[in-house]
């Protein structure tokens, strides 16, 4: 496999994923201008097209209309994300469609516009208090750092002073969905005990699973040890080392549990490759040579097990993942010879017989890498891992610790 290919497979991967973004209609609704509801389905793209346009249709085969926020009041996904047109707090007489994250005595939206976002708290009043998501530099000890600009708690300490009790947990809360929503919701609680404050509450889904098409490279190496007792005590055990290097095709799938912990997720791949090699080992025994001859055809499997962290960012998470490495061999062509070097100079050669050559390889694994954003939806990975692992059967010693380059397109 050479660059071309991998080239082709990374443009074949993107376009498919363009092709399913486009058919992509989940059942929802919209709310017109003049405040009828209108059930259908709606196209879930890119949460930035998301908070520009609204297309709909009613039926599965009907045509698709594509909706301005100045065309109706709001959408809805069935159970899911919902959009509310509001005018534009930068823009005069220009409407946009935010996301609602809570509904009710206070209003919690989110907006994203290319590389700019925001929140917003819209209180009983109608007035909207802007919470841009932005970094600010700060030079410390002669160098220039950059953090998150922090004025977003000084919005919340003007906006729940009557509940100085909360003050603590807003000094704790950041700049994102999950910690806005909890210091809303627990300044709601606390100030409208006796009326319903929240009608309407963003949950995120109760698990998100990604499908991940794998492009790699294993480096290998490999020990393996010969002991062929099927033959007595005569024999004394062999061993051999020997690197590989191949390019495989896997997948990947990445479970995430965002209800119960964020960015921790459960991480598994497979793969399968052949692997080639012949190899000789030479000792003397009675000023005379003794050859032992190896060649081994497999075709093998690996799976990974894993627990992954993934870091905050924007456009490039990092993480860093650790488990457990497995790897079976399902069919082993294995062919061990002794030659023995006679009197006249002459080689007897014999084939010994190995009962049992196919070991399974158990071990651990640490991964690191890098998630890049591709669209909203959809990310290139990049990882590197290292393994170690080793296995035996009564006549076969493996050991086999390598590293492996993956390229991957998550969905």
């Amino acid at each position: 496999m050479n660059y071309i290919k991998l080239f082709t497979i990374a443009a074949l991967l993107f376009c498919l994923t363009n092709i399913y973004a486009q058919s992509d209609f989940r059942p929802g609704y919209i709310i017109t201008n003049n405040k009828d509801t209108i059930n259908g389905l709606i196209q879930y793209t890119s949460e930035n097209n998301l908070h520009k346009r609204c297309v709909f249709k009613v039926s599965v085969d009907s045509d698709k209309k594509e909706y301005k926020p100045s065309d109706i009041i709001e959408f809805q996904f069935t159970d899911s994300k919902f959009y509310r047109s509001i005018l534009n707090p930068s823009i005069a007489d220009e409407n946009v469609f935010v996301e609602v994250l809570l509904d009710g005595f206070y209003n919690l939206y989110y907006y994203l516009n290319n590389d700019f976002s925001s929140y917003y708290m819209e209180t009983d009043d109608g007035k909207l208090w802007e919470m841009p998501v932005k970094l600010v530099k700060i030079e410390k000890d002669g160098k220039i750092y950059q953090k998150q600009d922090n004025r977003y708690k000084g919005v919340l300490y003007i906006l729940f002073q009557d509940c100085p009790e909360i003050k603590p947990l807003i000094d704790r809360t950041k700049l994102d969905h999950k910690s806005l929503i909890k210091v809303t919701k627990e300044y709601l609680s606390r100030v409208c005990s006796e009326e319903i404050c929240i009608i309407y509450e963003r949950k995120p889904p109760a698990f998100k699973l990604n499908i991940i098409p794998l492009v790699g490279y294993n480096k290998n190496n490999h020990t393996l040890s010969i002991i062929p007792t099927s033959l007595g005590d005569n024999y004394d055990k062999v061993t051999y080392s020997y690197s590989s290097n191949s390019f495989f095709l896997g997948l990947g799938i990445n479970l995430k549990l965002p209800r119960i912990i964020d960015n921790f997720s459960i991480y598994a791949t497979g793969h399968l490759y052949n692997e080639s090699f012949s190899t000789l080992q030479s000792s003397m025994e009675l000023q005379r040579v003794t050859n032992y001859i190896l060649d081994v055809n497999d075709k093998k499997g690996i799976g990974t097990f894993s627990f992954r962290y993934l870091f905050p960012g924007k456009f490039m998470k990092p993480y860093i993942s650790g488990g457990v490495f497995y790897q079976k061999t399902f069919d082993r062509d294995l062919t061990f010879v002794k030659e023995s070097e006679m009197m006249d100079g002459e080689f007897f050669t014999q084939t010994l017989p190995i009962n049992d050559y196919s070991p399974s390889l158990l071990g651990l694994v640490a991964d690191i890498g890098v998630e890049l954003r591709i669209t909203d939806n959809n990310s290139l990975m990049l990882n590197c891992s290292i393994y170690n692992a080793s296995g035996n059967t009564p006549e076969v010693e493996e050991k086999s610790k390598g590293l492996k380059f993956i390229v991957g397109y998550i969905f």
